[in-house]
């Protein structure tokens, strides 16, 4: 139900060239003839406004011609044809949802605080088991949802991203066969080398600048997807007690460990046989020290399974954190890593009080980064108020990773400090699982309910 609270009058709106704004915020109406109207949800939901801004006469058009009313779409073609000009009225309005287990209002086309916040453990499972439900026999993800968006241009989802996703499969602990799937799928494609094959990685595609279309891209190997690998791996046996891949991560981690320089940095990318980098990158410093992290991480995770190698290991991977801290000592200011990588990394490893303070460098900026007095509501928590619930869940990961950095540390008073630094960016999260009050206004909201939407301006 909406209830127009204010209107405005357009009167020389024109399909071609006037852009409307705010489309989650206010809804359009046509003005007199022929009495169109779309709420603030229909136009975020059903993508009636095209990027540019510009009303989608294709998207309204097959929007109007679910009601099956002849009449109604012959209207609709001669309004899209004509390009006449036309009165347009901009409309907020009180949106209200109800059902059989009763009501609630919405904004933006969700709840802004939803009446009983789940348990984000219980929350994590239920979107666990909504992505597993996504995955094939063979360990392909397969969704079919319009909105979603793929990591590569064929449809399927990159190395890296399935990595993650059966990581956190396996730490959730109730879907061990789903993240079985994903890394027998993801280590057929496990290329050996070196003598006796004692080496291996995954290999993809290099990335190459978008404005360049002469070139194809060569096979090459990404520190960051194999430290995903070898984390997911061991994470895997340490859940299920199975030591089913153990000979595949050992050849993962030597392969990291060729990547590993003297001072504790990593070659981020490396052609094989001969491990050599490439003449030309496009990886940025941050993204560098993030995937520096992330193989760090890998091989300490790896350690704590290896009785014979384990303590060298380990060295391996405080050599590389101290790499990461040094960084910032060299650079005053410079930026750490975005990502909550080089957090997750301190949280497994022990350092000196100074260390320690330094580790907690990236939490401490997180009062900074989130929009605690936002002009629009639903915007509280959110990272310097973008709608993306995925920079909060970064940013809260890394004040968790921090706070139990310090809670293994006795500093219990500074993890519960970090742990409340957090919370704001957890209130925001809340608000982008969809419910059946937000898929209300989407064309076939049952596949929609369960999951969780990046983004609050839209699908």
């Amino acid at each position: 139900i909406d209830i127009v609270q204010c209107a405005r009058l357009i009167p020389d709106y024109r399909l071609a060239r006037s852009k409307i704004l705010l489309t989650n915020m206010h809804g359009v109406a046509f003005d007199p003839d022929p009495g169109f109207a779309f709420t603030p949800a229909q136009m975020t939901g059903r993508n009636l406004v095209m990027p540019n801004h510009l009303l989608s006469t294709k998207n309204v058009g097959n929007f109007i011609s679910e009601e099956g009313s002849i009449e109604s779409m012959q209207a609709w073609m001669f309004i899209a044809s004509a390009n006449d000009t036309l009165r347009l009225r901009l409309f907020e309005s009180d949106t209200y949802y109800a059902d059989a287990n009763g009501a609630c209002r919405l904004f933006r086309g969700h709840q802004l605080l939803p009446d009983a916040i789940v348990h984000p453990l219980a929350q994590a499972e239920a979107l666990g088991k909504k992505l597993a439900e996504c995955l094939s026999t063979d360990g392909r993800f397969k969704v079919d949802l319009p909105e979603w968006n793929h990591t590569t241009r064929d449809g399927s989802e990159r190395p890296a991203t399935m990595l993650m996703l059966a990581d956190a499969l396996v730490v959730l602990q109730e879907f061990g066969e789903a993240a079985r799937r994903i890394l027998k799928d993801q280590l057929a494609s496990l290329k050996a080398y070196g003598t006796e094959q004692a080496f291996a990685c995954l290999e993809e595609d290099e990335e190459l600048p978008p404005d360049n279309h002469h070139q194809l891209p060569r096979k090459v190997s990404q520190l960051r997807t194999n430290a995903l690998l070898l984390i997911a791996l061991v994470d895997y046996g340490r859940v299920t007690g199975t030591d089913e891949f153990k000979r595949q991560a050992f050849a993962v981690m030597r392969h990291l460990l060729r990547q590993q320089l003297a001072d504790g940095d990593f070659i981020p990318t490396v052609l094989l046989p001969d491990v050599r980098p490439p003449l030309e990158e496009i990886v940025s410093p941050v993204a560098k020290h993030d995937a520096f992290a992330m193989a760090a991480l890998a091989l300490k995770k790896y350690a704590d399974t290896d009785e014979k190698y384990g303590s060298s290991i380990k060295d391996r991977a405080i050599l590389t954190a101290n790499y990461l801290l040094e960084y910032v000592i060299r650079e005053p200011g410079a930026p750490m890593p975005a990502t909550p990588w080089c957090p997750l990394l301190f949280a497994e490893l022990d350092f000196t009080e100074q260390q320690l303070v330094k580790c907690a460098s990236p939490a401490l900026a997180i009062p900074g980064r989130l929009d605690q007095s936002p002009i629009v509501s639903d915007l509280f928590g959110s990272c310097e108020a973008l709608a993306s619930t995925t920079l909060s869940a970064e940013l809260m990961l890394t004040a968790t990773a921090t706070s139990s950095l310090f809670r293994r540390h006795k500093r219990d008073d500074h993890a519960k400090m970090f742990l409340q630094d957090a919370w704001p960016a957890w209130i925001f999260q809340c608000q982008g699982y969809v419910d059946d009050a937000t898929a209300s206004a989407l064309p076939h909201p049952k596949l929609y309910v369960g999951f969780a939407r990046d983004n609050l301006d839209g699908f």
